[in-house]
């Protein structure tokens, strides 16, 4: 199960403190959790210190989230070579 909080927020930024597995249904909610914030011009800062999994899929999901306006904190080191 993978739970998405919004600990955060100004009119420039969005923290959001992802924990859980990065799988299935997830990766669609994170996807439209970020579009969102990205579709208002917004900053994305992913807390990743709480993932326990993340699938091919997931990793894919983050690497199209990255590419836009976000940055990772928190996450291990293999999910960071793997979203290089």
């Amino acid at each position: 199960m993978l739970r998405i909080t919004q600990v955060s927020e100004d009119s420039d930024q969005v923290y959001l403190k992802v924990e859980g597995r990065v799988i299935g249904d997830g990766i669609s909610e994170l996807d439209r959790i970020c579009a969102n914030c990205l579709s208002e011009n917004r900053r994305i800062i992913l807390d990743m210190s709480e993932v326990t999994y993340i699938d091919r899929q997931g990793v894919d999901a983050l690497k199209r989230i990255l590419k836009n306006n976000a940055q990772l904190t928190g996450a291990t080191l293999l999910v960071q070579a793997l979203v290089g």
